[in-house]
């Protein structure tokens, strides 16, 4: 009894150390509150981008500080640098830096706005021709003190990233004193500008052409054109600066000048957001994704500047979501490499197995008592794995319900028929107990091992193999 005892200890005490382990390995949790909201995960539609791509390291927005200001002398104009880095495979699109001063009364951001006009907008419907002589022409004027010009062109009825079975090849190309060339899809064209790059476009009279160079179309097609120029007050509090994107791999900096009038202590609240892309089968509606990320820079005047070494902003995971979700595929994990186990520890491999088994256990009774708290032990590895999922907000409550609730019933069933196996003997017969049994094992197995390849977070590499299994989800 006593060596049963520290054998439960021993295993209860090396779980443990193996969770700490795997905790400590994914990173120490980041402290922002907004950063870890659930607001953050209703923006990228729960756990449509981090559950599935996770494991290919999707992180698409990493952002810092390339020097992070402390102190800013008094009566001079330091260059506050944010970068932007996007280190997943696929691009990002609409990056936007928000600076945000109401909570900074001291801090000026001296950037020329002039007299402001109020946003030029347009929206409307053209049939774009065949070919690039015969473009339309959108004519609109761009002031010189403009702040932000986003020019949209998506064929009727497509939506960036969304594919048909015959996509159009459009084209977009906007004019001043000299092109600028658009970005996106056959479907989708785009051209967004900052106040920077717009300064070197000192022209005032600006022009959206389109056209498309489809064939098999007919020689008009209807496309959405929205133009949008924007200009932000002098004394507005809250200001945009923006990138029309990122590629892979790749990083964008953010320059500002920031003057400071008093030594008293200022906050600074920044966000970046942007538009994360990857191009899924035909047919979803999964393609973007928003993602955000917040952070405070506490400044104040002194007599001289100081700085900090380069600083990152919080990521947005938090001491909760991290623990659930890390649990919940240990859960998981554990749960699937026990069923097979808990199978063969049963007899399903025939007498040949049961008898070795019997052998190596020392007899009939340890077996099957060693199958019988194998599988209470994966009913309640499952039940605590669904319990998380539930919790963890980056799980939508539709995740894993279809193929792995299957498998909870079933594993329920298991253990119903296991629990009450003389009672259905008596009523019934061996056989048909047996068969029951039997096939609600074989039942758990297939929808596990279903759920595991479908839904299972560390398994993407395996849907990007086999995309026919992102058609078995949940609809």
């Amino acid at each position: 009894m006593v060596n049963r005892r520290r054998h439960l200890v021993t295993l209860i005490l090396l779980g443990l150390v193996t969770t700490a382990t795997m905790i400590a390995a994914a990173g120490p949790a980041q402290t922002d509150p907004r950063n870890t909201s659930d607001e953050y995960y209703d923006s990228i539609d729960g756990a449509r981008c981090m559950s599935c791509h996770q494991e290919e390291g999707y992180d698409p927005l990493i952002v810092s500080f390339s020097r992070a200001l402390r102190v800013v002398a008094l009566d001079t104009t330091e260059t506050l640098d944010v970068q932007v880095v996007n280190p997943w495979k696929h691009a990002l699109y609409d990056v936007v830096l928000t600076v945000d001063l109401d909570a900074a009364p001291d801090v000026r951001i001296p950037v020329d706005r002039g007299t402001t006009p109020p946003p030029h907008k347009l929206t409307e419907e053209v049939e774009v021709p065949r070919g690039r002589d015969n473009a339309v022409e959108i004519p609109f004027p761009v002031e010189p003190n403009a702040t932000s010009l986003s020019v949209v062109a998506a064929a009727e009825e497509a939506l960036f990233g969304s594919l048909a079975s015959s996509p159009p090849n459009l084209h977009l190309l906007v004019m001043s004193d000299r092109p600028v060339e658009s970005r996106g899809d056959r479907m989708a064209r785009e051209v967004r500008l900052d106040a920077e790059a717009l300064r070197s476009h000192p022209a005032k009279e600006w022009t959206a052409l389109l056209w498309h160079d489809e064939e098999d179309l007919d020689p008009e097609l209807t496309v959405t054109v929205d133009i949008v120029v924007d200009y932000t007050p002098p004394d507005r509090r809250i200001l945009t600066f923006t990138t029309s994107g990122i590629r892979a791999g790749e990083a964008h900096t953010f320059s500002m000048p920031i003057e400071l009038s008093t030594t008293e202590s200022n906050l600074i609240d920044l966000q970046v957001t942007a538009r994360a892309f990857w191009d899924h089968a035909s047919g979803t509606d999964r393609n973007n994704g928003i993602v955000t990320r917040f952070a405070t820079l506490n400044v104040r005047g002194g007599d001289e500047t100081v700085t900090t070494a380069a600083a990152a902003f919080p990521q947005p995971v938090g001491p909760l979501v991290n623990i659930t979700n890390l649990l919940a595929r240990i859960f998981g994990i554990v749960g699937a490499l026990l069923v097979p186990l808990a199978m063969v520890s049963g007899g399903i491999l025939g007498k040949r197995s049961r008898r070795a088994l019997n052998r190596m256990l020392g007899g009939a009774r340890r077996r099957v008592l060693l199958h019988g708290a194998m599988s209470w032990i994966i009913l309640a590895v499952a039940t605590g794995h669904l319990a998380l999922a539930f919790i963890e907000s980056r799980f939508t409550w539709t995740h894993g319900l279809l193929w792995g609730g299957a498998a909870w019933l079933l594993l329920t069933s298991l253990g119903v028929t296991g629990l009450l196996q003389t009672r259905m003997i008596k009523h019934w017969d061996y056989r048909t107990w047996r068969a029951t049994h039997l096939w609600s094992a074989v039942g758990v197995f297939a929808f596990a091992a279903l759920h595991t390849l479908i839904d299972g977070s560390d398994l993407g590499v395996v849907r990007d193999a086999l995309p026919f299994l992102e058609r078995l989800v949940w609809p």
